[in-house]
């Protein structure tokens, strides 16, 4: 399976802004249809947004809809007291058609 293939397809591009769309709802369908996709999408690791990807999410004036939805995931380590992304709120469900 090419599934890093449709994931790059998940960023936005603003002369074929549907294609997101279709490829967020080709990535549900697999993970409601497939285990190892599930698995394979659990073992990513979030690494953030190049600089071109906060140029385009400025120049789309999407910044701070971005950053509100990164802070969500966001929680303080009990630790150091840093906020962290926290994986565990993170969840890939089953879509039951």
């Amino acid at each position: 399976m090419r599934l890093g293939l449709i994931l790059n397809y998940t960023a936005l591009d603003v002369d074929n802004p549907t294609l997101r769309e279709w490829s967020l709802i080709v990535i549900r369908n697999l993970c409601s249809w497939s285990e190892k996709v599930r698995r394979d999408l659990d073992s990513l690791q979030l690494i953030g947004v190049s600089e071109e990807g906060k140029q385009a999410l400025d120049s789309l004036g999407m910044r701070d809809a971005y950053m509100q939805q990164l802070n969500k995931l966001k929680r303080a380590n009990v630790e150091t007291g840093i906020e962290e992304i926290d994986t565990s709120n993170i969840h890939i469900h089953t879509v039951d058609f």
